[in-house]
Formats: C-alpha cells, structure tokens, sequence
C-alpha cells in the first residue's frame, strides 16, 4: 500500500525539495537523451538528416510544447478533484479529458500535417535539407495521437495520484531507465 503524505503539513522548504529535486534530476537526464540522440543521429545517419532536424526542430518542439501544455491543464483538474476526494467528479473530469484529447490529437494531427511543407516554406529552409526536415516533422506529426495520450495520462496519473502521493522519484527512475538504455 502506497503511503499518502499531505504536503500542506510539515516544513514546506523540506516538502518542496522532496518533491522536486528527482523533478529536476529528471530534466537533467532528458538533456542527456537529447544529447546522446543528436550524437547518435549525426554519426550514424549523418550530417544531413542532423541538419534536416535542426532545420525543423523548433516547429516540432511548438507542437509538443502545444500538446504538454493542453494535456498539463488537465492535471489541475485531475488534482484537484482527487485532493477533495471528490472521485465520482474525478471519474467525470477523467472520462472528459481522454475525450478531449483524442479530439484535440486528431484536429493537431491533421492542422499540423497539413502545415509541415508552407512553414518549412515559409521559415526558407535551404533545399539541401528540406526533404529531410519534411520526413522528419511528418514523422512526428503523425504521431501526435501518441504523444498527447502520453502526456494525457502521465498528466493526470502523475499529478492525480503519484504526485500527490509524493512518488515523483518512480517518473526520474524510469526516465534514467530509458536514458541509460
């Protein structure tokens, strides 16, 4: 049985910093994998393909950063009925989310596929690289249903119940886990 610690009792400096520093180790690693990914990718595919996802990064980190914001305000909701113990409103709130989501996934889904070729157009990406960028970003893109489920439910499960369980070290072991991997 997991053990519930109210973090509105106690020291808050001490609460804070337990809740946060496996957060922040957790950013840590994500660097890492960024890195160890942009080594792998330069000298195994090559310099092109490494030049063809620079040439598009930032469009792809504006539609993650979109995704995790949409799903990270679902975790408000989540927590706060689950702090109230309010779980027949949580089960409501949850069935809502995972609807909303999906529609929003499909509708990013499609907006975004649909952009890939005018932005990169539009951002004058040098020819060498743009059929690359193209793939790439179509790659992403099409997985965008993937990605928001992801963030939706280690949104709502981390916040909802992990979180406020003060379990936020199992989310750093399993992010180490699949850096070091």
């Amino acid at each position: 049985m997991v053990r519930v610690t109210d973090m509105t009792h106690g020291r808050p400096i001490r609460l804070i910093l337990l809740f946060s520093l496996p957060l922040m180790l957790g950013s840590v690693f994500q660097q890492l994998y960024t890195i160890v990914d942009t080594i792998i990718i330069g000298r195994g595919v090559g310099m092109q393909a490494l030049a063809s996802i620079g040439a598009s990064d930032w469009i792809n980190w504006l539609v993650l950063w979109g995704l995790q914001g949409f799903t990270q305000g679902f975790a408000i909701l989540a927590a706060q009925e689950f702090g109230a113990g309010a779980y027949d409103r949580l089960r409501r709130v949850l069935a809502m989310i995972v609807k909303l989501s999906c529609w929003f996934g499909i509708a990013v889904t499609i907006i975004s596929l649909l952009l890939v070729r005018p932005l990169l157009t539009l951002l004058h990406t040098d020819p060498a690289v743009f059929g690359g960028a193209q793939t790439y970003l179509y790659v992403q893109f099409g997985g965008s249903l993937i990605i928001i489920a992801y963030n939706m439910a280690a949104a709502v499960w981390a916040t909802a119940e992990h979180r406020c369980l003060r379990l936020s070290r199992r989310a750093l072991l399993i992010l180490r886990s699949t850096c070091c991997s």
